[in-house]
């Protein structure tokens, strides 16, 4: 059950973590969360709000949650920061069963997700993802990040 947590956690922290800078500015008042992503477009950014309005509460309220939150906003495309965050989130998930299910829910359920995210002023070149059956892939680039010569497929 545990590693259920784990999981939904690090899906949420890779959905979310490239928009925490914007974020965290907008939980502290100064922009509206949609005006702060509204720059960034897509689809994903819907999800990554959804997400967001579920969890933000922690990056406000639980001092171990904003202090991960803030390292990660500080280097959006760390691993380690983003595994700290993640670790800390599915504490917090195991205590609160339904926030962990709302977030199952907002991410599309429980199917399979492919994802590719680079963040400032990263590249994601010549890749491909190819998925079976039900699922979800997004690729993504953050603030000045390119794609370049990537491909999903879906086979049903």
């Amino acid at each position: 059950m545990v590693l259920e947590f784990v999981e939904i956690a690090v899906a949420a922290v890779k959905l979310v973590g490239p928009y925490l800078p914007k974020l965290l500015d907008a939980a502290k008042g100064a922009r509206d969360v949609a005006e702060v992503l509204a720059d960034t477009g897509g689809q994903a950014v819907q999800t990554v709000q959804k997400v967001w309005d579920s969890v933000k509460g922690l990056f406000t309220s639980d001092d171990e949650v904003k202090a991960a939150g803030t390292m990660v906003a500080a280097k959006p495309t760390d691993a380690g920061r983003q595994e700290m965050l993640a670790e800390v989130l599915a504490q917090r998930l195991q205590s609160n069963p339904a926030l962990a299910e709302e977030i199952v829910k907002l991410l599309g359920g429980e199917k399979r997700v492919q994802e590719m995210t680079v963040g400032a002023e990263g590249v994601i070149d010549r890749v491909r993802q190819t998925m079976e059956g039900a699922g979800q892939q997004m690729m993504k680039a953050g603030e000045k990040g390119r794609l370049s010569n990537a491909v999903q497929e879906m086979k049903r």
